[in-house]
């Protein structure tokens, strides 16, 4: 499918900073070596047209960058790593909260509809009631969160999706690598 969310981790080996820039989805690419479909389209088709290679090799191509390795994750993956690592604390609005609950809502349906199995999600159908300083997300809140666009920009989310990656991966770094490993079971 396409992706909604194509993010650069770059990751300085001397000193261990890492950088996420976010591609914005709607940047318009050309597309010539796909078949019947070759054209100008969305980068974010890429995954679509030809999968992580072609995703890769679009972005390569686009920023002359060499990005070798990538890391896919889908919507009830992402919701389930964020819940085992205990969510996040954030500050979000008003217009954050209540928009996350709308997008925790059409993602619960879109599973069930699909039959996808959340049962790893602990709270699947908690309604967020809070907003400011340091609100807990649980993991199905924090997906949510992460795709917010219809109250603001397309920057706006790509900004909160790498907040997002930021606060888990702080997460993460508490972390021994027992812990770590036994988060993917």
């Amino acid at each position: 499918s396409r992706t909604d969310t194509m993010i650069i981790c770059s990751v300085n080996t001397e000193t261990g900073a890492v950088k996420l820039t976010s591609i914005m989805r709607d940047t318009a690419v050309e597309f010539t070596d796909i078949g019947k479909y070759n054209g100008t389209y969305r980068i974010n088709a890429a995954n679509y047209f030809g999968g992580p290679e072609l995703a890769m090799k679009t972005v390569n191509e686009l920023l002359g960058m060499n990005i070798q390795y990538y890391a896919m994750v889908d919507f009830t993956s992402f919701s389930i790593i964020a819940e085992k690592l205990g969510g996040i604390e954030i500050t979000i609005t008003q217009a954050e909260m209540e928009q996350i609950n709308k997008n925790a809502l059409q993602q619960a349906k879109l599973a069930l509809r699909a039959g996808i199995d959340e049962s790893e999600l602990e709270a699947t159908n908690v309604w967020l009631e809070t907003y400011g300083e340091n609100t807990h997300l649980n993991g199905r809140q924090t997906l949510a969160y992460a795709r917010i666009r219809k109250i603001d920009s397309d920057f706006s989310r790509a900004e909160r999706q790498r907040k997002v990656l930021i606060a888990l991966l702080d997460k993460v770094k508490t972390k021994n690598m027992q812990e770590i490993v036994g988060l993917a079971t």
